[in-house]
């Protein structure tokens, strides 16, 4: 006790336990990196004669609806292929199509350029060098991109992860936060802070997040049954399908040709629906195909090995779910056996076209589990069905069987 550590005494006289610190030695992080080592965004590279200069051109389209454009300039057209600079939404800063301006090249590291820093080129701006002319580094900008308010909750992601992967990706110390709307039921604001080419990059961001959440809650509502899915449009996995079957290794296994690839949303149907007929007819093929109904509905089966099943549905239903999204919204369910040891199917009820889709994927998904599966047994060492490595069989001889002449012997 005489060695113990002595306790803080308050004025009372009483002794009690020092008070600890709440940090416990953690240390809040800055908002903002420092502004004068401020990065340009990680996707973004340095290229001696392009992004070290500015250049004149003229801006030959605005898409009215997206707000994004594209700037003709003659002296980058050797070095990009004889293509025009895209220009960002963010970047427009009030010109309209035809106006001759000067700008600089953010360049990133899959080689596309882009636009950046736009000015009158009447003003004398002109192809020189960017030191003198850029903005000063220590200036933060800002940027604002409306975000409905259904999405808002998505684009901020749990805890805010979504929105502290954006930032860590725009780089620079960029800070994005969501602003309530001004007025009741109002569009919700994404503010963007940061340096000018960082929030540009964070800005772009956004924008594609917000695209990628509207299309996966479009795809939800779908196999939820609220929106129907597009009839105007080949899924992409539909399309992928047409061009596996064009480009299959075999020539003559598939009726699908390139014309019908090239065709138009009716003709790349018909190609479907042919190949779903063609696969249905191989061998052990498990395909049931359905007969539409008077709402264009169709119900189709497909047969799966008890070993596969579970990795057909996945974990949580996950590869379900994903068949359902890749097809266009349709309702894929396994049935239970009808007696005990009997064969599961799988149903596939939906549109004509996107049941087909989704048929075709289910078909393929099985494939891809049975190779699977057969590459695991032979790594493991286990024989497969047919191969040398089995056990030959030798039944006894029958007591009617003729002896050979050398047993007689």
């Amino acid at each position: 006790l005489a060695q113990a550590r002595p306790a803080t005494v308050t004025r009372g006289g009483y002794p009690h336990a020092r008070p600890r610190s709440r940090s416990r030695g953690r240390q809040e992080p800055p908002r903002y990196e420092p502004l004068s080592t401020t990065p340009v965004p990680d996707a973004c590279v340095e290229a001696a004669g392009i992004t070290d200069r500015r250049f004149e051109g003229t801006i030959v389209s605005l898409d009215p609806v997206r707000g994004f454009g594209f700037i003709e300039c003659h002296e980058l057209r050797t070095h990009f292929g004889n293509k025009d600079i895209f220009l960002h939404k963010a970047q427009v800063s009030g010109f309209k199509a035809g106006d001759r301006v000067s700008f600089g090249v953010l360049l990133y590291k899959d080689g596309k350029p882009q636009a950046k820093d736009l000015r009158d080129a009447s003003l004398g701006a002109g192809s020189t060098s960017l030191a003198a002319q850029a903005t000063p580094q220590n200036e933060d900008v800002v940027r604002e991109v409306e975000v409905s308010a259904d999405l808002a909750g998505a684009l901020v992601g749990k805890q805010g992860c979504v929105i502290m992967d954006l930032q860590r990706r725009a780089g620079g110390g960029v800070h994005i936060q969501i602003l309530q709307p001004h007025v009741l039921g109002g569009q919700q604001v994404a503010q963007i802070v940061g340096p000018a080419v960082n929030a540009d990059y964070a800005c772009d961001l956004v924008y594609q997040k917000i695209e990628e959440i509207s299309q996966a809650r479009n795809h939800y509502d779908i196999i939820r049954g609220v929106a129907a899915p597009p009839e105007d449009k080949i899924p992409d996995a539909g399309r992928e399908l047409l061009e596996a079957a064009v480009a299959s290794p075999s020539p003559g296994s598939w009726s699908v040709t390139e014309s019908d690839l090239m065709g138009d949303v009716p003709t790349q149907a018909m190609a479907l629906e042919r190949l779903m007929l063609e696969r249905a007819q191989e061998p052990d093929s498990g395909i049931t195909c359905g007969t539409p109904d008077l709402g264009d509905e169709v119900l189709h089966e497909l047969e799966l090995p008890p070993e596969l099943i579970g990795a057909f549905v996945g974990r949580s239903g996950a590869s379900i779910m994903d068949l359902q999204v890749r097809a266009g919204g349709i309702h894929v369910q396994v049935q239970q056996a009808t007696a005990p040891g009997g064969t599961q199917v799988a149903t596939i009820k939906g549109t004509v076209m996107n049941a087909n889709i989704g048929l075709l994927l289910a078909r393929q998904k099985l494939d891809e589990l049975r190779d699977t599966r057969l590459a695991y047994n032979e790594m493991r060492g286990e024989p497969q069905p047919g191969s040398l490595s089995e056990p030959l069989s030798l039944e006894p001889l029958s007591s009617s069987a003729p002896a050979p002449a050398a047993l007689a012997a």
